[in-house]
């Protein structure tokens, strides 16, 4: 599985009416944006941050912070979530994003 055909298949979540922003485009990202996970999904009373990660793909500083920030505010608030996506774990994610 690569980062387009899960990119794909979150992105069919819009049918069924949440909000899909993608931002793992290869295009640089401004300087105070680095480590922004590559998808944000939003539903009636949720988020969910999505980071994909596949192969031997790591979690650079970068990232670790942004993740760090959202896992705090996950734990403060229970709307916000994070959660790392890779091709074993693709439709668990998606299932648990249709159920809230």
């Amino acid at each position: 599985m690569t980062k387009s055909e899960i990119t794909n298949t979150l992105n069919g979540l819009r049918k069924h009416g949440f909000t899909v922003y993608t931002f793992n485009s290869n295009k640089p990202m401004p300087t105070g944006l680095k480590g922004l996970p590559d998808h944000l999904i939003i539903g009636k009373s949720y988020q969910w941050w999505i980071e994909v990660k596949l192969g031997k793909d790591t979690e650079k500083p970068e990232q670790k912070i942004f993740r760090e920030m959202i896992e705090k505010f996950e734990r403060k608030n229970k709307v916000v979530k994070y959660r790392q996506v890779n091709e074993h774990n693709l439709a668990e994610v998606v299932s648990e994003i249709y159920g809230r």
